[in-house]
């Protein structure tokens, strides 16, 4: 599942959402209620792997599925594709004003924001090269 948690709590707090396999040996998303032993696949999202974070409303999921970053309305199943996603997809953030920000890339990772109605993903960041030593972040060490 990469570098994210498999598991994600929505921010009400009463529902968690994981990639499972279903009877038929598709990995997909499934949800279940924390008051409730009974987990349910979620139309829509055959061939999800992983990444998945909830809206600030928790009434939908953001997931990678197939190199593309695609968003679930619990209510009624709709599955909408947001954006082709770069290589090596680690995961994101949803804004409570509707931007999602995400990091892709691996080692030379960069961060990226798509509005949650999709479109064409948006570099936030550059990558700067290799990560520095924390030594040499220090800013008392800059001064001597």
């Amino acid at each position: 599942f990469g570098n994210w948690s498999p598991v994600a709590v929505s921010p009400d707090g009463r529902h968690v959402a994981f990639i499972g396999v279903s009877p038929d040996g598709d990995r997909q998303m499934w949800i279940r209620s924390l008051d409730s032993p009974e987990a349910r696949a979620l139309p829509g999202t055959v061939g999800a792997d992983g990444g998945h974070f909830w809206s600030p409303d928790s009434t939908a999921i953001a997931f990678a599925a197939e190199g593309e970053l695609h968003k679930l309305t619990l209510a009624g199943g709709t599955t909408l594709r947001l954006c082709a996603l770069p290589a090596e997809f680690d995961g994101g953030t949803w804004s409570p004003e509707g931007t999602i920000v995400f990091a892709a890339g691996g080692p030379s990772a960069r961060l990226y924001s798509v509005p949650q109605t999709g479109g064409e993903p948006r570099p936030l960041t550059t990558h700067d090269g290799p990560a520095k030593p924390l030594q040499d972040l220090d800013p008392r060490r800059a001064q001597s």
